[in-house]
């Protein structure tokens, strides 16, 4: 029986701190990634922390199911904190699928779950688990979903909102490029097409009234009508408010927006310039969750 846990994009900054804390927890693992000196030094550097478990490094590149595959044979659960997509993505699932290996994905974005959803029924007859949207940012968001559904049974309709922390320079340019794109909502159990920021609430995270925006690239939706719980759900985000102007339908910010101009100043805006989080951020860094549920799309709360 295969037992060990793979820790998969450790030479980027999702995975080194997900490796990080599975090692300070005293659980051994497989330090994988790309490149071989960023996986490498990340794993010296475990080894010499006092009281760290050990990773062992071990480089591969998705793309080839069939390679892939050969680096599972001792792996029971591969733990992905890489930004995969598209054949990516998808060879990373077959090889574990083919090989029984668990695949716990920690993106929040609405196409990674719904490609990872697609091979639900395949990797339920080989008896392996995919879990989409572990991340700390949509299990945060799905909690709060689920308690409201405790808290009003027979809730049918739910409102999300998110303000979240500082964002690193690579995550505000996968944000920048989703919010360019077609995204959708849940409505009475369907799919409907949104754009974002189309729709814009007030909503009080603790400091007052401030606007969160319709954000349609997320997860939660998707996750929604997979599961089953509620048939309506929108998903919003706070954004920082020179960000938030490109989503204003009419004004100048908007138009270079759609037409793709300015992004890396938009991506320095959302980020601060920031590479990596600092060490304060990693520490005492927050985000909040705000949730309505309704009895109906339109009923009670």
């Amino acid at each position: 029986m295969k037992s060990r846990i793979l820790v998969y994009g450790v030479d980027g900054f999702m995975g080194a701190l997900t490796s990080h804390a599975a090692a300070q927890a005293g659980l051994a693992h497989v330090a994988g990634g790309r490149a071989i000196a960023g996986v490498a030094q990340h794993a010296s550097a475990l080894a010499k922390r006092k009281g760290s478990a050990l990773a062992e490094p071990r480089t591969f590149t998705p793309g080839n199911a069939e390679r892939i595959a050969g680096q599972l044979d001792d792996v029971g659960v591969l733990v992905n904190c890489a930004p995969l997509e598209g054949e990516d993505l998808r060879s990373l699932t077959v090889a574990c699928i083919a090989t029984g290996t668990h695949l716990i994905d920690m993106s929040a974005d609405r196409a990674r779950v719904a490609a990872l959803a697609a091979f639900d029924e395949a990797a339920a007859k080989e008896k392996t688990m995919l879990m989409a949207g572990a991340g700390f940012d949509f299990a945060a968001v799905d909690a709060v979903a689920m308690r409201l559904a405790q808290i009003l049974p027979g809730a049918r309709a739910v409102t999300l909102a998110v303000k979240r922390g500082s964002r690193t320079m690579e995550e505000a340019a996968r944000l920048a490029a989703a919010m360019r794109e077609e995204g959708e909502t849940l409505k009475n159990g369907q799919f409907v097409p949104a754009r974002a920021g189309e729709r814009v609430i007030e909503v009080d995270f603790d400091e007052g009234p401030e606007k969160a925006y319709l954000a349609p690239w997320r997860g939660e939706a998707m996750a929604a009508r997979h599961r089953g719980i509620y048939s309506t759900m929108e998903t919003f985000e706070a954004l920082p408010e020179k960000v938030a102007r490109a989503l204003e339908q009419g004004t100048m910010a908007h138009r270079f927006f759609r037409r793709g101009w300015g992004l890396k100043r938009l991506e320095r805006r959302l980020a601060g310039g920031r590479l990596t989080p600092g060490k304060a951020e990693l520490t005492k860094g927050h985000a909040v969750v705000w949730g309505e549920a309704r009895q109906a799309p339109s009923g009670s709360a």
